[in-house]
């Protein structure tokens, strides 16, 4: 779990599960992290506004604006409970 963190000690956390029932058998540890690094506790709930409406961006400038030829928008989902095909 601590590997990573102790190899690459300029990364923000360093401490990662290797499997679903790690987060469970080191929850004191994880929750820890996750309440300081991402302002969650262990009891709160995620809540999502997916209105792209509501979002707050201001407008490039016109110089920045042109060098953007393509994005990319990296997502992480829990896929417990799902059965992936074979």
């Amino acid at each position: 779990m601590i590997f990573s963190g102790c190899k690459f000690t300029e990364s923000s956390v360093g401490v990662y599960a290797g499997s679903h029932e790690s987060y469970k058998a080191f929850a004191p540890l994880f929750d820890k992290v996750i309440e300081l690094y991402h302002c969650h506790g262990a009891k709160d709930l995620h809540q999502a506004d997916m209105n792209f409406s509501k979002l707050d961006c201001p407008d490039l400038p016109v110089d920045e604006e042109e060098m953007i030829i393509s994005t990319r928008v990296r997502i992480a989902r829990n896929l417990a409970g799902y059965r992936l095909g074979t």
